[in-house]
């Protein structure tokens, strides 16, 4: 499943059904066919998250926990590196604790 296509059906259906969009009349059909399939979609999300599934971008981008994206790496120096984040974009440095992978991330 793709947890981006589902939020954004979810969020075009739910605000259509706000709106009374005639779209999305033809695109679902009645207010019935439209409620079942945003209901649907949100089970299916639901499940997803429930089985480890990754969060959609516009979620996670809310809620980082800072992932870098090492092939971003612009400098670095002695156990600290200035990069990216892979998910949300922000700079930090990412700082290797005690030769492990164990990280520490600090926004610039």
């Amino acid at each position: 499943m793709d947890p981006d296509a589902n939020i954004q059906e979810q969020l075009e259906i739910a605000y259509g059904i706000i709106e009374g969009s005639p779209a999305l009349v033809a695109r679902y059909g009645s207010i019935e066919e439209q409620a079942s399939r945003l209901a649907e979609l949100v089970v299916a999300l639901d499940q997803w998250l429930l089985g480890y599934g990754f969060l959609p971008n516009r979620w996670r981008r809310k809620c980082c926990s800072h992932d870098p994206d090492m092939t971003k790496m612009k400098v670095t120096v002695g156990s600290t590196c200035l990069v990216s984040c892979r998910y949300c974009e922000v700079h930090g440095q990412f700082r290797f604790e005690h030769g492990t992978a164990e990280i520490m991330w600090e926004e610039d």
